[in-house]
């Protein structure tokens, strides 16, 4: 993974990654707390497999990469369900 580049001094503290890798975090973390990859995540995401899950390790893991796959996609929340954009 290349350094992480810093932006401004007023953001002491803060490191900036690049989508690259933000992607590669992401992936990452697919694959260590679910057995998948990124983009299989997305996909099964995108096809709703995810929802109703319980509230479990599982279903953390899951809203954790949530979260994670708002920095690397685009995002649009409507009637309280998040929409990925392609």
């Amino acid at each position: 993974m290349a350094a992480i580049e810093r932006i401004d001094q007023a953001d002491e503290g803060v490191e900036w990654v690049s989508p690259e890798e933000a992607w590669t975090l992401f992936d990452a973390s697919a694959q260590s707390s679910l057995g998948m990859s990124g983009k299989e995540f997305l996909r099964r995401w995108d096809a709703g497999e995810f929802r109703g899950i319980e509230e479990d390790a599982r279903g953390r893991a899951i809203n954790d990469l949530i979260m994670l796959a708002m920095t690397i996609r685009p995002v649009t929340i409507e009637n309280g369900r998040i929409r990925f954009e392609h």
